[in-house]
């Protein structure tokens, strides 16, 4: 679970800088990530893009639980090859700047939980984020 954890810590930072830089070189997602959760990053970034946001900061995560089960790749069952996490994200320090300069609206609850499925790929003999799913809790 180690490596998944780390996976994901690398997913966070990655698409951090995607979505602040504006959706340059979203590809940057796809070392860490598979669909739909690299589609959903590289989607966001071209939005807050077109849309003229500006955002600084990001969002942390801290890994609350964990927990592995096989995985079914390619006709082999890989174990342990597909993890759970809940994590509490954090967005308090991410600002968004509106093309007018005014900050947009923060949302209610900054801090929540989310539940977040990272794989590992035997072809590719690596761990990637696969889905993110924000449970509605607070943290």
């Amino acid at each position: 679970m180690v490596a998944a954890e780390a996976t994901l810590a690398q997913f966070v930072q990655i698409m951090n800088a995607v979505i602040a830089e504006k959706g340059v070189s979203p590809e940057r997602i796809n070392a860490v990530a598979v669909p739909p959760a690299n589609t959903s990053v590289i989607t966001t970034a071209q939005a807050i893009a077109d849309q003229g946001y500006v955002v600084t900061g990001g969002i942390t995560s801290t890994v609350e639980d964990s927990y592995s089960g096989g995985l079914e790749a390619d006709g082999t069952t890989v174990p342990f090859g597909s993890v759970m996490v809940t994590t509490c994200y954090d967005s308090s320090t991410r600002t968004v700047t509106l093309p007018s300069g005014e900050a947009a609206p923060q949302p209610p609850n900054p801090r929540g939980l989310s539940t977040i499925t990272v794989v590992y790929s035997p072809a590719a003999g690596a761990w990637f984020v696969r889905s993110l799913e924000d449970t509605g809790e607070a943290c």
